[in-house]
């Protein structure tokens, strides 16, 4: 599976849904110029949202994510640990002070939900769609030659 895409349009007959791309991301340019047309007799070609090197992609940039909130509630811990050692060293607190501190640790705590959010949104990722067969969402239906789309002595 090295052909990747976007699709184009997508329409519908009554409850079917269909979507309409270029022909290289759904065959290979191996397989040339013929008619493809779905039928029970030919190979389905299946239609996967997130190839293996697409979908490993993407685990890995929702770890990178992880890793760059864990640098960010680093931060937010030292700074909160600083702003009370602040205020008890000088024995004055003043409301921006505690502004500063309370605003520290709603973002402290906005970070850890979203840390803990990302990571179980990683399990299920990887449990639900890490199987390649659970990322198909359809197969290909027709795939006409160049030829049958461009009018008689086109040049392409």
């Amino acid at each position: 599976m090295s052909m990747q895409g976007t699709l184009g349009f997508n329409f519908s007959v009554g409850k079917d849904l269909y979507a309409a791309t270029v022909r290289h991301v759904m065959l290979r340019d191996s397989e040339g110029n013929e008619e493809y047309k779905y039928s029970t007799s030919t190979p389905q070609k299946e239609v996967v949202v997130m190839g293996p090197q697409a979908f490993n992609n993407y685990l890995t940039s929702i770890q990178s994510k992880i890793g760059s909130l864990n640098h960010t509630l680093t931060y937010l811990s030292m700074r909160s640990e600083s702003l009370l050692v602040a205020t008890q060293k000088n024995g004055q607190k003043t409301s921006a002070d505690d502004l500063k501190l309370k605003d520290t640790q709603f973002q402290l705590t906005k970070t850890r939900t979203h840390i803990q959010a990302l990571k179980g949104f990683f399990v299920n990722a990887k449990r639900d769609w890490g199987n390649l067969a659970a990322r198909v969402i359809g197969r290909v239906d027709w795939a006409p030659p160049m030829a049958l789309l461009l009018p008689m002595g086109t040049a392409i």
